[in-house]
């Protein structure tokens, strides 16, 4: 089989991501011999290598690749916001959740180099999130409400101002809570029914059932001074009265 015939035999199985042992079952060889094709063809630029024994096609877009790396496995934070054209800012940060892996690795790619962050999560926490498809490769990307969350939850990746700005009418508010109390962390329903009042929406405390009487940070790296709010008990540090 030539290169030739390769390109169109894996272009044809519209796999993001390859393995090692589905391509050397396509050449017919031995590990040995299918190592030394493999490091040939990603010599040659017909393939690229994306993590040791996965495989992709040079033009097959980053959030496919970031998104098949691990199963199951979604894309959220600053490439999610960036997806659904909430953020008008462009990171070359691709934040995976998944269950197995934590870590950051480097993907380089024609489109530029990107950080893959992978996120570890619980499994009862991958939800919200559906397959996309960019050119003829699928990923799976988080829904506009499930990113807004996941913004809000992992505080220290997404700015408070940009989880604000992307919450919008658009947006299903329900789903919004209903993913939160699934989640079921209590800063996150505290912080979470505070902006989106703030954002005009109409919410009560009660949506979110029973909330402590305990005060928590609205920016939780900030300190521990500001106007309490009584009705969702946030301390509303870093806001200007």
């Amino acid at each position: 089989m030539d290169d030739l015939e390769l390109y169109r035999k894996l272009s044809e199985l519209e796999m993001p991501v390859l393995s090692f042992g589905q391509i050397k079952a396509l050449l017919e060889m031995n590990n040995a011999g299918a190592a030394v094709k493999l490091n040939f063809l990603v010599k040659k630029g017909i393939l690229k290598r994306v993590i040791r024994g996965r495989y992709s096609l040079p033009e097959t877009h980053p959030l496919c690749i970031s998104s098949n790396i691990e199963n199951p496995s979604y894309i959220s934070l600053w490439a999610a916001l960036e997806y659904h054209e909430l953020t008008t800012q462009s990171p070359r940060i691709i934040d995976i959740m998944n269950t197995r892996r934590s870590e950051t690795i480097v993907l380089d790619h024609d489109m530029g180099s990107f950080d893959l962050r992978f996120i570890k999560v619980k499994p009862g926490r991958m939800f919200g999130y559906k397959k996309e498809y960019l050119g003829n490769h699928s990923c799976f990307i988080a829904d506009p409400e499930r990113t807004v969350v996941d913004c809000l939850l992992y505080h220290n990746y997404v700015p408070l101002e940009e989880v604000m700005d992307a919450i919008n009418g658009e947006m299903d508010v329900n789903t919004i809570v209903r993913y939160t109390n699934i989640i079921g962390k209590q800063s996150l329903k505290k912080r979470m029914g505070f902006i989106l009042e703030k954002k005009g929406f109409e919410v009560e405390p009660e949506i979110f059932g029973h909330l402590t009487s305990t005060y928590t940070l609205l920016y939780p790296a900030g300190e521990r001074r500001g106007k309490y709010n009584t009705r969702w008990h946030i301390i509303q540090n870093g806001v200007k009265s």
